[in-house]
């Protein structure tokens, strides 16, 4: 995602799913075939097992008419408590190798 960071919390996402599609009596083979993906697929996403694609994640906050831009946990606050727990767990690289690793992070943080 170009200028920002997005970060799923699938599992809640696949607990959404799970509830979305009980809640309108849908069985998991029906949505499965609608999204033409195996139903022990939408079984695992539901669960929290499996990530879903961003496709399919499309398609099925689509399906049942949710965002799944909701479902981002990226923050600012978070993204500081990653930094300083990435580094933390840095501290025996060569300056050399830290700058790298730093340097590559920022591309996803």
């Amino acid at each position: 995602m170009k200028g920002g960071v997005f970060i799923f919390n699938y599992i809640e996402f696949g607990k959404t799913i799970r509830t979305l599609r009980q809640s309108t009596s849908f069985k998991l083979i029906d949505v499965a075939e609608q999204l033409s993906i195996h139903e022990s697929y939408l079984g695992k996403i539901e669960r929290g097992i499996a990530i879903p694609s961003v496709e399919i994640a499309v398609d099925l906050a689509n399906f049942f008419h949710i965002s799944f831009q909701q479902y981002n946990i990226y923050n600012k606050s978070s993204n500081i408590l990653l930094q300083n727990e990435i580094f933390k767990n840095l501290s025996h690289l060569k300056p050399q190798e830290k700058k790298f690793i730093y340097k590559l992070l920022l591309e996803f943080i």
